[in-house]
């Protein structure tokens, strides 16, 4: 294929719109997020005397003139963030999340709302086959939520949720924004497909920048830097259209494109494989062509877009004058492959309620006032951290020089004294004075001692440490110490119940976000899957139902939760100590009545509680937990028992037969009954227009 020019390619200007809007996104993102996003990273992950930096020093959000002044020889860095992941971190992702799927059960009618008579036998019938109806509705729902569950906590483990989980949650805390990207994926080598939910740094992405409410984003963009010939195999592409196009001169001279070309991806430079940087780009507003106009370009296209509709996806990349996914090869196709080209892989816009209907699920714990990019826990005490760390680098200094001693020799002591304190290695040193000086030796050599240092810098910086740790919330409960002592278990149970207010509703947000994933992975298994692909899963009728039952209903009864319920439980670290503290106090109320209960042959009770407290406890329960004994004859008067019950649903099964037997009986009388009446009353009204025309003659 040769290269297609900009003027041969009616989406040409398409996808410098976009480029262009993307670039506006930018810094957009930058100045409301982006900027703290990356200073809050090189708290974490940065070299211990990146404030010093003169770019940064003296920049904006430093603390030094243009001029420059002293700096330290100590530089150091206060981790806030390190020390809010390695505590928060854990507690948040601690287990694969177990998904829950629970059937959607509607409410049944009762007889009197459906304004049916019970006692008449046809519309009682009609009740009957409906209840039949919802119970044969319950039970499919009831199979299609197992099967459900099944397959979605395999794939939890199979995609290994938990990396992808713990980056989303490390880069949550740090930058204050955790992705997911949602997507079918096949093994290398595999014929299976599956979908999985991969971590995407939020440094990948970019929004519309008008919108003020995740609601009102009408497309999202993501970044990707893939090898030229997987990006050619699938958008169907020669590798030699794109090798020319990996990075232009203009990215080059930017500092992106110097770290790019650092990281071998200029052409014919690269180590190991060729890579082509472009965008994956979701649209609920148009294929593109209702862009407000920013570059300087040809006239418009005259190609029908509008015929593609509201829900369009691109794949674009800098200096290729046509989207990836329809090149020039693709406009000769017919319009059904051609809209398959342009339209989402899997249709997630369908579900605005998870994760605003976006290939993306989003954790964040704060949310930013009129914006769609949210807001960092560092970022709310980033100007401490640097006063702090500012402070701390100096009072470094400060000690180092109060640790120093000053001697003072007296000059006509001469080059003897000064050399020997000069050479001295040890703790103590014996100087020799000549006698001819005939001085006191203290007018020979004496210390000088430095100005008492002053605490009240150290008090601010204190304070101020204090305040970064409120505002953190990694005060000294969440680290296990109290500088008072307690005095009461009240006290130490309100502490508790706060200390755990935040930690509480971070993992509430997690799990949200666990569920928001794995719902967008069935709707893109039922989307994209075959039976093929889950039937290692489920088996081989578990495939049938999945291909014949839950892939034949409307796509929206997935995404509304119409059949089932698709949530993610906890993940999080369970806190045991709260747990035993709870069973023993739940065990000083029931023990004595549970002991009752066992001695009297009822062992579930105590087996029940001895399993849970060894569970909090992490030790086996087996050997505490009680065999149920049967008693002498227990096993004949149980058998004996369950003979006369069953009788006596038999003698209940025979009587309703009979009544319903004696219904039959009855409507069928009343039947030959009313058949009799009408045949009596059809005779009178034959013999009394028989007798009409008598009268009329004889009047």
């Amino acid at each position: 294929m040769a290269n297609v020019s900009e003027s041969q390619h009616p989406m040409a200007r398409i996808c410098k719109e976009w480029l262009a809007k993307i670039e506006i996104a930018k810094k957009a993102k930058w100045d409301v997020f982006g900027q703290y996003a990356e200073e809050s990273s090189r708290f974490y992950d940065g070299p211990h005397d990146w404030m010093w930096a003169m770019e940064y020093a003296t920049g904006s959000r430093g603390f030094l003139s243009k001029e420059g002044s002293h700096l330290p020889m100590f530089r150091m860095t206060v981790n806030k963030p390190f020390e809010a992941v390695a505590l928060f971190g854990p507690a948040l992702m601690h287990k694969y999340p177990n998904v829950l799927v629970t059937p959607s059960i509607p409410p049944i009618i009762p007889p009197e709302g459906l304004g049916i008579d019970v006692n008449d036998q046809t519309s009682a019938q009609q009740y009957q086959m409906y209840l039949q109806s919802e119970d044969l509705s319950k039970n499919q729902r009831t199979t299609h939520a197992a099967l459900a569950q099944h397959y979605l906590n395999w794939l939890q483990i199979e995609t290994n949720k938990k990396i992808s989980a713990r980056r989303a949650i490390t880069e949550a805390i740090v930058k204050g924004l955790g992705l997911f990207f949602t997507e079918m994926h096949q093994p290398v080598g595999s014929q299976i497909r599956y979908p999985r939910s991969r971590f995407v740094s939020c440094d990948s992405v970019q929004k519309d920048p008008d919108a003020e409410y995740a609601e009102d984003v009408t497309w999202y963009a993501m970044e990707c830097i893939h090898p030229i010939n997987r990006v050619a195999a699938a958008y169907g592409l020669p590798e030699e259209e794109l090798r020319g196009h990996m990075q232009s001169f203009e990215s080059q001279g930017t500092s992106r494109g110097k770290k790019d070309a650092m990281a071998h991806r200029q052409p014919g430079s690269t180590t190991t494989y060729d890579l082509l940087r472009y965008w994956k780009l979701f649209s609920k507003n148009g294929f593109g062509h209702r862009l407000k106009s920013v570059v300087k370009t040809t006239k418009k296209s005259d190609f029908d877009f509008d015929q593609f509709g509201d829900f369009c996806f691109l794949a674009i990349a800098k200096d290729i004058p046509y989207p990836l996914n329809v090149h020039s090869s693709a406009l000769a196709e017919d319009f059904e492959s051609l809209l398959e080209r342009v339209s989402w892989p899997i249709p997630f816009w369908t579900d605005e309620g998870a994760g605003n209907g976006w290939p993306f699920s989003e954790l964040h714990f704060y949310e930013k006032m009129n914006c769609v990019w949210p807001l960092s826990l560092i970022k709310t005490a980033i100007g401490e951290i640097r006063f702090v760390n500012w402070c701390m680098s100096f009072l470094a200094d400060k000690t180092a020089a109060n640790a120093k001693t000053y001697v003072a020799v007296a000059k006509a002591a001469g080059k003897d004294l000064q050399e020997q304190l000069l050479n001295s290695t040890g703790p103590y040193t014996v100087l020799e004075i000549s006698d001819l000086l005939g001085k006191n030796i203290a007018d020979v050599v004496s210390f000088l001692q430095a100005p008492n240092f002053s605490i009240d810098i150290w008090k601010m910086v204190s304070e101020v440490m204090q305040l970064i740790d409120k505002r953190t919330g990694l005060t000294e409960l969440i680290y296990g110490m109290t500088s008072v002592q307690l005095r009461s278990a009240a006290e130490s149970q309100i502490k508790s119940q706060n200390v755990s207010i935040r930690p509480d509703d971070m993992a509430e947000r997690t799990e949200d976000f666990y569920s928001q994933s794995a719902l967008k992975e069935m709707e893109a298994a039922v989307w994209s899957c075959t039976g093929q692909d889950v039937a290692g899963v489920l088996g081989n009728v578990g495939a049938m139902i999945f291909e014949q039952q839950m892939q034949t209903v409307d796509f929206e009864s997935v995404v509304r939760d119409y059949k089932y319920r698709i949530e993610s439980g906890s993940a999080r670290k369970p806190n045991k100590a709260n747990r035993q503290s709870a069973l023993t106090e739940f065990g000083q109320v029931a023990l004595p009545v549970i002991q009752q209960f066992a001695l009297a042959g009822m062992t579930g009770p105590w087996n029940a509680y001895m399993s849970e407290i060894a569970k909090a406890m992490d030790f086996d329960a087996s050997p505490f937990l009680v065999q149920e004994q049967q008693m002498p004859g227990q096993d004949q008067g149980e058998a004996q028992a369950a003979e006369a019950d069953e009788e006596r649903k038999e003698e209940e099964h025979q009587s309703k037969m009979q009544m319903e037997q004696d219904k039959m009986d009855m409507a069928e009388e009343k039947h030959k009954l009313g058949l009799k009446m009408m045949g009596e009353k059809a005779a009178m009204a034959k013999k009394a227009a028989a007798a009409k025309p008598k009268a009329r003659k004889s009047a």
